[in-house]
């Protein structure tokens, strides 16, 4: 996206040139101290073959904010992807931004450059669709009146103007996947280190086109680990197509994966291409892969070593490139003893293993994850946040938690909407609850506060260093020093009440 700018403002000089010594390798970069100058620099590029495609604004701009600009942003701009700096859970900024200014994401200070980089990436692809999206709307209206004015190919222009709109419609699918989407890692919420092991693994296999074969229980993640991996390397504009082989009848599987010409069978009345044309030069995920039936594993392994198959009901040789991505919460190579599952296919998939740990074995990410659920149901349904009980997160932290992490989410959505200004405990069944004495209903704020100084006990005290508070809460010690002093947390009493 280099022929795209980034627009950051902010009213500290300091700030801006941090920003842009960082960045300018990664970005063209513009700087502005003020809001007047942010716009004179937003129109003075947009005519241009650079235009500015991101902004990105500091919430606090003295006697402005970051969400009244990137409010009047959008309403001259609708196409430029808007981020907002914020303090740390800074939570009602948060919400305000996106009900009021629209944004595409808020970032929490101190901003880490990886992270950055990735965020900034997403957001001039956004961009970049907007624009080609615009660009296929003006298109479609132009040959619509060109051909409206033949009449004597009516028929025909019709046609193309109906191909037009699919395509539009293709685009816009994909634009609100990438938004809807929103990660590489965005969605993926951690503290655990096994998950940020992970994290490096799926940057390592971005950097191929081998084969993943990604593994876990079901509801642990294993789509959103797969679409990060696709968002990351080289095929990011391309398609990526996801197939569910346990949801496909057996007889449709080949005429899905590869195809069929017209009569191939019965009710084949035209042509249709396969999932693999469809991924041409990008991704193919294919979930519960240890389902597919033995008749369909020696096509797939001969599409993975020659990318090369025939439709069915064709002789025709089809080359395609396309990078194919497996997940699996079986035990593939305890299939291959009971003779379900072809031990060469096997080796092909597994060049590159990511195995994802179930939620009760990664419980110190449940406070994030509920919060970001919370936050997450409350934008959508567009509702406050409700208060929590202080029993919730204990009785979450004694659930065993079979489906994971949807399930985790199954339960906050189904809190949010059966609860009003309390979240409900009855979404968890009453034998699997935790027992507390604390029934007193928490606001975030109180919420926050019981977990520092959970976390607190946990590292006794310690707040910098290998092991300190500051690194599993993942943020400066001088930011988690300020955040314990505004809400009133004495560290030595803390440690002293263990």
């Amino acid at each position: 996206m280099q022929s795209y700018q980034v627009l950051y403002l902010d009213d500290e000089m300091l700030s801006l040139k941090s920003f842009e010594a960082v960045l300018k390798k990664y970005f063209r970069i513009q700087l502005a101290e003020s809001p007047e100058e942010a716009f004179e620099l937003i129109a003075r590029h947009a005519p241009t073959d650079a235009p500015i495609g991101l902004v990105v604004a500091d919430q606090r701009l003295g006697e402005h904010s970051g969400i009244e600009f990137l409010s009047q942003v959008g309403e001259q701009y609708p196409s430029l992807t808007k981020i907002l700096l914020t303090g740390f859970h800074e939570i009602d900024v948060a919400v305000e931004a996106v009900n009021k200014a629209g944004i595409f994401k808020y970032i929490t200070k101190p901003w880490h450059k990886e992270s950055l980089v990735v965020e900034l990436e997403q957001g001039l692809r956004v961009f970049h669709l907007k624009r080609e999206n615009q660009r296929l709307i003006e298109d479609l209206t132009a040959r619509t009146q060109e051909l409206h004015a033949s009449n004597d190919s009516l028929q025909k222009a019709l046609e193309e103007v109906e191909l037009l709109k699919k395509q539009l419609e293709q685009e816009n699918t994909y634009l609100r996947e990438k938004v809807s989407i929103n990660h590489n890692f965005n969605e993926i919420i951690t503290n655990n280190a096994q998950m940020k092991g992970i994290f490096k693994k799926i940057q390592q296999s971005a950097q191929t086109n081998s084969s993943v074969l990604i593994t876990g229980e079901t509801g642990t993640g294993k789509e959103l680990i797969a679409r990060a991996i696709h968002n990351l390397s080289s095929r990011k504009n391309a398609p990526f197509i996801k197939i569910n082989c346990a949801s496909l009848p057996s007889e449709l599987i080949e005429s899905e994966l590869f195809g069929h010409n017209k009569g191939a069978f019965t009710g084949a009345l035209s042509d249709k291409a396969g999932k693999f044309e469809i991924a041409h030069k990008g991704t193919i995920f294919l979930d519960e892969i240890g389902e597919l039936p033995l008749s369909q594993q020696a096509k797939l392994l001969r599409v993975l070593q020659e990318q090369e198959f025939e439709r069915l009901g064709s002789n025709k040789l089809i080359k395609v490139d396309v990078r194919v991505i497996t997940a699996t919460n079986r035990n593939l190579q305890q299939e291959i003893e009971l003779k379900n599952f072809r031990e060469d296919l096997f080796y092909r998939l597994n060049v590159f293993p990511i195995h994802l740990p179930p939620l009760r074995e990664r419980l110190e990410d449940l406070p994030l994850l509920v919060h970001y659920f919370i936050e997450k149901y409350a934008r959508k349904m567009n509702r406050s946040l409700p208060k929590v009980p202080a029993e919730l997160l204990t009785s979450l932290q004694n659930y065993h938690f079979p489906g994971n992490v949807r399930e985790l989410e199954n339960l906050i959505e189904r809190a949010m909407i059966i609860s009003e200004e309390v979240l409900s405990l009855d979404i968890i069944p009453k034998s699997k609850r935790g027992s507390t004495d604390v029934e007193a209903l928490l606001p975030f704020e109180e919420f926050e506060k019981k977990y520092l100084i959970r976390v607190l006990q946990h590292t006794k005290g310690k707040i910098q260093g290998e092991n300190g508070a500051a690194t599993l809460l993942q943020m400066a010690p001088s930011t988690l020093r300020s955040r314990l002093a505004k809400l009133g947390i004495q560290l030595k009493k803390t440690v002293g009440d263990m």
